[in-house]
C-alpha cells in the first residue's frame, strides 16, 4: 500500500519539525493489518474472522520521523492466524518520490487480534 503524505497538515505534530504524528501511525498499522483477516474470512455471519476480531496487543516502535510530504509504504505480514488468535506484523518505510525506492524504515509493529464471535 503506497500514500501520499502531501497536504496531511492534520497529522503532523504542531511543531516545525512537519512529521507525522505517532497516533496516527499506529492507526495505520492497527487497521492495515486488520484487513488481513478478512482473507481468512469466509464471510458468513458467524464463521471466524467475519467482524476483524478485537485487538489483544498493538506494539508500535517508531525507528525514525515519518516526514510529511513523502511517500510511505505500508508493508503487512500475517504470521498465524487459527480460529481464535492472529499475529500480524507491519513495517512502514518512507519512500523516494522520484523512483518509489525506500529511503528509510520508519515504523514496524506487531498486532494480535482475538476473534469474539464466539463470546457474541
Amino acid at each position: 500500500l503506497h500514500y501520499p503524505l502531501r497536504r496531511q497538515r492534520q497529522m503532523c505534530i504542531r511543531d516545525r519539525f512537519g512529521t507525522m504524528h505517532g497516533g496516527c501511525l499506529a492507526t495505520i498499522v492497527d487497521t492495515c493489518s486488520s484487513f488481513l483477516t478478512l482473507l481468512h474470512s469466509s464471510g458468513v455471519a458467524g464463521e471466524p474472522w467475519t467482524m476483524m476480531g478485537v485487538t489483544q496487543a498493538l506494539i508500535v516502535q517508531y525507528l525514525k520521523p515519518t516526514r510529511v510530504g513523502k511517500w510511505i509504504e505500508v508493508e503487512t505480514t500475517m504470521r498465524s492466524i487459527s480460529k481464535t488468535l492472529c499475529l500480524l506484523h507491519v513495517n512502514i518505510y518512507e519512500l523516494d518520490g522520484r523512483d518509489g525506492q525506500r529511503t528509510a524504515h520508519t515504523v514496524t509493529g506487531s498486532h494480535n487480534k482475538m476473534d469474539i464471535r464466539p463470546k457474541l
